[in-house]
């Protein structure tokens, strides 16, 4: 199973009041790109992870925790 990084972008985003196109801005790319990482369609590049997280004063460590979380709660590890 693929591992999901849309539900960490979701919460994050959604914890910090924002619209899909305000952190697209911050990752610097369209907001269908942005909809679509949410969607686990694509994923981004580390550099934009980094972007997003350092945008909304973030620890990039706490971001990938999340990601983690989300994936052992989606497969019950």
């Amino acid at each position: 199973m693929r591992p999901l990084f849309g539900k960490t972008l979701e919460d994050l985003r959604k914890a910090h009041g924002l619209k899909q196109y305000q952190m697209a801005q911050r990752a610097n790319v369209c907001r269908s790109t942005y909809g679509g990482w949410e969607k686990d369609k694509g994923c981004p590049t580390f550099v934009q992870v980094f972007l997003m997280a350092e945008s909304l004063d973030e620890r990039l460590e706490h971001v990938v925790a999340n990601f983690y979380r989300n994936r052992d709660l989606k497969t019950g590890k």
